[in-house]
């Protein structure tokens, strides 16, 4: 049993090291990229609330995260007329470019799943994961 479970937690590793690394090249890192790909396929107005929901952590983490991406022009806050410490998130051209760049390598992973895989082993690939994915968030 110990063996099973051991080779199951290499083989989840290495699939998320792979996908993970896609493109490695990028000028930012890959967990600001991940705040980045949200506002840009998000619908509707992107919150600290959201992103945080969405990423399954800590305001305080993603405040970074978002402190960062201005910083570096990637981002720019829009504050609420109402609360004036509220405020929306939106890309700036800069990032709209990346997004632009890495959809492609992204997106060459998903395809080159599906087409290795067959269509359906594929899906019932996005099934499990979808699953795994709700008895994890669970535990956040």
């Amino acid at each position: 049993m110990k063996d099973w479970f051991d080779n199951s937690a290499k083989t989840i590793a290495l699939f998320c090291r792979m996908y993970i690394n896609v493109k490695r090249d990028l000028p930012i890192r890959n967990s600001e990229m991940g705040v980045i790909i949200f506002v840009d396929k998000y619908d509707g107005d992107v919150t600290l609330n959201a992103i945080t929901e969405f990423l399954k952590t800590s305001k305080p983490s993603v405040t970074v995260k978002i402190r960062a991406l201005v910083e570096k022009e990637y981002v720019y806050k829009k504050y609420s007329k109402v609360d004036k410490r509220s405020y929306t998130l939106h890309l700036t051209p800069k990032a709209k470019h990346l997004v632009g760049l890495t959809d492609n390598d992204y997106y060459k992973l998903i395809d080159a799943l599906s087409n290795g895989m067959g269509e359906d082993n594929f899906l019932q690939l996005i099934h499990l994961m979808e699953f795994a994915n709700n008895v994890l968030n669970e535990y956040y």
